[in-house]
Parts: structure tokens; C-alpha cells; sequence
């Protein structure tokens, strides 16, 4: 049976990254006994975010209630991380950075084929290397790194294309009521909120099989 994956996701989201790993784990199981065909799809945690970010440390101390509950969220994020082979490194992150170009770029990425790469070494740059994925030189050299060609990359971020597109996609789909991430749509009918465990997304896939899970 063919599933159709459709994730909404940011690049920033950490528990984006521990879903992508959980859902990688539930088609190891399910492979071959199914085909899977896996498209991402635009969610920015914080569009108003200026296009050259903000400083990490002090966003986010804000936003959640301080220092010291960044650093719980922080140390927290890095167990679930070594449970699913992620190295979370958040103490390299300087910025928090807008996410728009990194969207643009895992859209024009579907045309090679290279999505699922990409947003797996978009992850790993920002959240193991703590490099600036809202810098466009940056994001070309991680498209070079996909199998993307980085010049090419590059001369697209420069221009607009795909900016209206992802907004647009985004507009819909929180339109329809989605207001976090990451979330998931197994062929249009089946619907995961949060980075579930495998056991969820092996037994959604036999519900829209018919199939109960062994």
C-alpha cells in the first residue's frame, strides 16, 4: 500500500526533529509491505522573527519564563535527543532565526527529489552544529550538502520565488485549525499531532490498511 506522509514542520522545532526520527522508525517496520511518499510543508513557529534573528538565549528566556526554565526545556530536549540518536547542542545556537528562506528552500527542493535530505542536515545544522539557518550563504552551503547544487541554491534565495507559495501554504493550514507542530497526514485521512511514538504511526498506517499491527 502507497501512504502519502504530508508533515508540517519548522526548522526550529526540536520536537519537529524527534518526530521526524520516530516517524523514520515506524517505515523501517513497515517497509515493504509499504511504499512511502514523504512531503514537508511549511509551518513558521515565529514569522514575525526580524530576517536577522534574534539572540537565542534572551527570546526564548522570554518567551517561556526565564533562564532557568530555558535551561530545563534545554536539558530536557537533550535526553529525548540521545534517545533518538539526535545530538542536541542548543548551547551553540546564538540566534533564533527567521525561517521563511529555510521553507522557500525545502519547497524548491522537491523538484530534485532532495526534501528529505535537506531537512534532515537543516535540522542537524541548527540544532547539533548551531549554525545560522536563517542566513541565505548558510542555507545554500546545507542545500550543497543535500545534493543540491549550493550556486544554484544560492541565486534562488536571492530572488522571491516560492516566498507567496509558502505563505500561502501556511495560511491554509492553519486555517484549518493545525497550531503546532509537527503534525502529520498519513493519505488525507489519518492525522498525528507532536512527535508520537513509532507504536502511533505503525498503528495508523494499519488502520488505513485494514491491517492490525502485529
Amino acid at each position: 500500500m502507497k501512504i502519502k506522509v504530508d508533515i508540517f514542520s519548522d526548522a526550529i522545532c526540536p520536537w519537529c526533529y524527534v518526530g521526524k526520527k520516530r516517524l523514520e522508525k515506524a517505515m523501517a517496520v513497515l517497509t515493504p509491505e509499504h511504499a512511502f511518499e514523504v512531503r514537508w510543508h511549511p509551518f513558521q513557529l515565529n514569522p514575525q522573527t526580524p530576517a536577522e534573528g534574534v539572540d537565542r538565549a534572551a527570546y526564548l528566556a522570554r518567551k517561556f519564563g526565564g533562564p532557568d526554565r530555558l535551561r530545563e526545556m534545554d536539558a530536557k530536549m537533550k535526553e529525548v535527543g540521545r534517545g533518538e540518536g539526535i545530538e542536541f547542542n542548543q548551547e551553540k545556537i546564538l540566534k533564533t532565526p527567521n525561517t521563511l528562506n529555510a521553507h522557500r528552500l525545502i519547497a524548491w527542493s522537491a523538484q530534485a527529489g532532495k526534501q528529505d535530505a535537506l531537512v534532515e542536515n537543516l535540522f542537524r545544522a541548527y540544532f547539533t552544529e548551531g549554525r545560522d539557518i536563517g542566513d541565505a550563504a548558510v542555507l545554500a552551503r546545507v542545500a550543497g550538502e543535500s545534493g543540491l547544487g549550493a550556486v544554484e541554491a544560492a541565486a534562488f534565495l536571492a530572488g522571491e520565488e516560492g516566498r507567496a507559495e509558502v505563505l500561502k501554504a501556511e495560511e491554509e493550514i492553519k486555517r484549518a485549525g493545525v497550531r503546532g507542530v509537527p503534525f502529520f497526514i498519513l493519505n488525507g485521512r489519518a492525522f498525528l499531532e507532536g512527535a508520537e511514538p513509532p507504536e502511533a504511526f505503525i498503528q495508523a498506517v494499519g488502520d488505513l490498511s485494514g491491517v492490525t499491527p502485529s
